[in-house]
């Protein structure tokens, strides 16, 4: 009779504990975007490479004079991520060399945002010189929704569709846990007596 009891009380607080780790989300890990830039002289920009990485991206300044600004916006048109940079053609060699064109490559965090594009500004011009769509670099259009590839609602909706929760799932489950709960207690003040 005694271990009857043990067992159901073991039985219970492990439903309870699975229920409890159920409505848990994972911890999800970074990931960001390499991207690969080349810049030439007559303010026009190439996107060599857009790659997802594992890990933090760098973190961003932001500095007033600086003449380029790198940016993802949102559907909504609200930038999302901003960081400001320069670019150099000049080579310091005896005597100095300018380039017709030159690289930056940067992290930054693409995936973690709701950002679908991205926009290359410049500031001295006061107009956007380079623009590109991350669907088209991140999503593989395979109807399935592969997070480790970078894929999110965001800037892959053909694979990644919006799954909204009814609201009675919730309510289900905290029904569930209340109940288990009034359960455990029921049964220890029964167990006292």
């Amino acid at each position: 009779m005694l271990g009857e009891k043990i067992m159901k009380k073991k039985t219970a607080i492990i439903v309870l504990i699975l229920t409890l780790l159920t409505t848990i989300n994972p911890v999800k890990a970074e990931q960001t975007c390499r991207v690969i830039l080349k810049f030439f002289v007559n303010n026009t920009v190439v996107l060599e490479e857009l790659t997802v990485l594992p890990g933090e991206s760098e973190k961003s300044y932001s500095f007033e004079t600086l003449p380029y600004s790198l940016q993802l916006v949102s559907t909504k048109n609200a930038i999302v991520f901003s960081e400001d940079f320069d670019v150099n053609f000049l080579i310091f060699t005896d005597p100095p060399k300018i380039l017709n064109e030159t690289t930056l490559i940067k992290k930054i965090p693409c995936l973690e945002s709701e950002a679908t594009t991205l926009r290359i500004f410049s500031k001295k011009d006061n107009e956007i010189i380079f623009v590109t769509n991350l669907s088209d670099y991140i999503c593989n259009k395979n109807n399935l929704c592969e997070s480790s590839l970078g894929e999110s609602y965001y800037n892959c909706p053909n694979d990644c569709p919006q799954i909204k929760t009814p609201i009675y799932v919730y309510l289900v489950i905290i029904a569930a846990i209340i109940m288990i709960v009034i359960f455990l207690i029921y049964k220890i003040r029964v167990a006292k007596e």
